[in-house]
């Protein structure tokens, strides 16, 4: 998708790519998690916690973070990209570097009330997964008996949507056409 996509355009899909145990949660449980951008590996993916108080009329106050001053976030990234390599390495992103912003991605803010380190490092947030999720792709790089019993087992919690084989990691042959003969290869 080339450009910006606009904010009234709400049958654009979504993408995000889920670890299997969140993504087993929100059909059988029917509830979406959002995560405190504090607990993502990436220092960057939460600005506030890289904002430091220091007070200029008092010099003997310890610095603080600004983050104990604001109310809690949780977040999730989904991408307008149905293929997204920043997607699979990383799951998401609240700064967007320069890098990444052909991904394309949207985030899912739930902002709470009351302080930041209320201690609730997860939000959970009711939803109905068969409107949510209209197909589901698995990793490629299963075994065919991995990926149905995945498949079975959305289907036991009922799921109705599609799910689509993705063949980005198919093995495909190059054939070199050789003008003579060639020794057959060692057994």
């Amino acid at each position: 998708m080339t450009g910006q996509t606009r904010l009234d355009d709400l049958d654009c899909p979504l993408h995000r790519i889920f670890p299997v145990w969140f993504l087993e949660q929100a059909i059988r449980f029917r509830q979406l998690t959002l995560v405190k951008p504090a607990l993502w590996p990436d220092p960057r993916e939460d600005p506030c916690s890289t904002f430091v108080l220091e007070s200029q009329s008092n010099p003997k106050r310890r610095q603080q973070l600004l983050s104990a001053y604001l109310a809690p976030c949780w977040a999730q990234c989904w991408s307008y990209e149905a293929d997204s390599d920043v997607l699979l390495r990383a799951e998401s992103m609240l700064v967007k570097l320069a890098i990444f912003r052909h991904e394309d991605e949207v985030r899912l803010l739930c902002i709470g009330t009351g302080r930041h380190n209320d201690g609730n490092n997860l939000k959970t947030m009711p939803i109905d997964p068969n409107f949510l999720f209209t197909e589901v792709r698995f990793d490629p790089r299963l075994a065919l008996f991995e990926r149905r019993e995945r498949e079975e087992r959305l289907r036991a919690w009922a799921f109705t949507g599609k799910f689509i084989e993705d063949p980005s990691h198919t093995k495909t042959f190059t054939i070199i056409p050789m003008p003579g003969e060639w020794p057959d290869a060692p057994a």
